[in-house]
């Protein structure tokens, strides 16, 4: 990508001073970024970040590192059993506020907060790395902070925000080891991807991406091919130190349980099925379109969405025509090719990722949904890549000849982008107000201000709890409870032959007073398969509370 030319060393003097005063506005442009992003997922979570299923492994994951127990979950009989479907990094700095005195839903909630912020500037310095253009990385930096697909992510208590920071800190430093080969910015970027794996196993792929990079980028001359085994060595070493390091500590501190990060999938062939490539094809149209096109013109939104996405493809397409380009002639000058170079590695990542994703879901974890939350890393780089891809162009309409042809071009990306920063205010205004309005998943008004949780926490400590949402009695009356007898394993998706068995011994130990059943939402549930579990798994059992959405059953003395 072409940047403006540095000026002659006469006129530095002179263009210092203005030259330094609009990068102070750069600056201080992200930093007031940021507290939009800040303030707008503030407002968006007024009863609390929002809690799902998932968001209980992570609490429940600090308190017992916080405990001295590792990283382990408690069962619903109070047995300590490890995590290994979820990676560590969050919860332990979860449990080191919890250490500080924070609790750990505010806690959180004031750290993905900050992260979100966070993102919105590094994502406006990364763009500028591969552009040189101030504008169009305020620009991108703006339509993070405000877009409504990123809000809905980083308003619950996930580890994708934290995901999210680590992968574009390490595509920044990345770009400073391209701009000038130190080994220090390669250690830190290799540190920072087992950072990211240690948050999310899907951190893998951004091992992978890198390591493509630099075979690609850096080990390939027209006159001498090599593989670079040093850079590689150096790359793989900072991954695994940090890994390696938490292996060790969790097994020191937790010796009673297992220790790794090897998660708890088991290898089996369950491939995606068509209705879900349907509905994360779905997803990849709508995610960029605006609101009000995908409601009142949903098919006009989506055609907006299919072009941005053809557009995304014939950009990494010249970035692959740039890599052959720059390995025969290897004609630009150091800072182009570190603008190109980084620009190349975030559009590799974008297929590495979705092969990550086929294979995982194909051999290891069916259950994993292609939604937007999964999908979330390759929006970012997209972004990144079409506020850079208006940058190249705006700077190259610029050395047209003809003046007419240099201002229909400059005309067009101002359009385009005045229609970006617009839609994209309007859509975050919207979703803001959607998001805060009642609360989000299990910090709902209708769940969280719940009178059965009170009947919950009033039961004795000794009685067993069983439930469609463990997670949620965790979270919200702090009860561990065991999980309702399911018919499909959610990983494998194949039928549990043991299903029928748990079902019996669960149903009489309800009768025989020892143990309650809490059900959320299955009785007017909008999947008729829920219903009818529901009328399976309560038949004949009493009810002590019935509370609308939440029911309790349980044989009172």
């Amino acid at each position: 990508m072409s940047s403006n030319s540095a000026p002659d060393i006469p006129l530095i003097a002179k263009e210092a001073a203005p030259a330094r005063i609009s990068h102070l506005l750069f600056f201080a442009g992200l930093v007031l970024i940021a507290l939009l992003a800040t303030a707008a997922l503030l407002r968006s979570t007024p009863y609390g970040i929002g809690l799902v299923n998932d968001s209980a492994s992570y609490v429940n994951g600090a308190q017992n590192l916080l405990a001295g127990n590792g990283y382990t979950r408690t069962s619903g009989g109070g047995e300590l059993k490890p995590i290994t479907h979820f990676p560590p990094l969050f919860s332990i700095i979860l449990g080191l506020m919890g250490a500080a005195g924070i609790d750990y839903l505010q806690g959180a909630r004031g750290l993905i907060a900050v992260f979100f912020g966070l993102d919105a500037v590094l994502m406006g310095l990364m763009v500028y790395q591969v552009s040189r253009s101030m504008a169009f990385a305020l620009l991108a930096a703006f339509i993070l902070a405000v877009s409504d697909t990123f809000l809905k992510v980083y308003a619950y208590l996930l580890s994708e925000p934290l995901y999210l920071t680590l992968m574009l800190g390490t595509f920044l430093i990345l770009g400073l080891y391209f701009e000038n080969k130190s080994k220090k910015w390669l250690i830190a970027s290799g540190f920072l991807i087992g950072l990211s794996y240690m948050a999310r196993y899907a951190g893998i792929s951004l091992l992978f991406t890198v390591l493509l990079a630099l075979i690609l980028l850096r080990g390939i001359r027209k006159t001498n091919l090599h593989f670079p085994f040093r850079p590689v060595a150096i790359l793989i070493a900072s991954f695994l130190f940090p890994v390696l390091s938490w292996s060790v500590i969790n097994a020191l501190i937790s010796p009673q349980v297992e220790a790794g990060l090897i998660g708890n999938r088991q290898i089996a062939w369950h491939p995606i099925s068509l209705s879900t490539l349907f509905n994360s094809l779905k997803n990849l149209l709508t995610w960029s379109a605006p609101d009000v096109l995908l409601k009142s013109l949903p098919v006009f939104g989506s055609v907006i969405s299919l072009l941005s996405l053809l557009s995304l493809g014939v950009l990494i397409l010249w970035l692959a025509w740039v890599v052959w380009h720059r390995w025969k002639y290897q004609e630009t000058s150091s800072l182009e090719r570190s603008q190109i170079s980084l620009a190349i590695s975030l559009g590799l990542h974008i297929p590495v990722y979705l092969v990550f994703l086929i294979i995982s879901i194909s051999f290891l974890d069916a259950s994993t949904p292609l939604d937007d939350r999964i999908f979330t890393p390759i929006f970012v780089l997209g972004l990144a890549l079409l506020c850079s891809g208006l940058a190249w162009f705006w700077s190259r309409a610029g050395r047209l000849e003809k003046t007419n042809h240099k201002n229909l071009i400059r005309i067009g990306i101002l359009i385009a982008s005045i229609f970006l920063f617009l839609t994209g205010a309007r859509d975050g205004q919207a979703v803001v107000n959607d998001l805060g309005r009642e609360g989000l998943g299990f910090t709902h008004r209708g769940t969280s201000q719940s009178p059965a949780l009170q009947v919950i926490k009033g039961m004795p400590e000794s009685l067993v709890l069983y439930s469609n949402r463990p997670t949620a009695l965790l979270l919200l009356a702090n009860r561990p409870a065991y999980i309702l007898p399911a018919r499909l394993d959610p990983v494998t998706q194949q039928l549990r032959p043991d299903f029928q068995t748990q079902m019996d011994e669960m149903q009489a130990q309800i009768i025989s007073g020892k143990a309650a059943l809490v059900i959320f939402d299955m009785r007017n549930s909008d999947d008729p398969q829920e219903v009818e579990d529901f009328k399976a798994v309560t038949n004949g059992l009493p009810i002590l509370a019935d509370f609308g959405g939440i029911i309790i059953f349980f044989v009172e003395e």
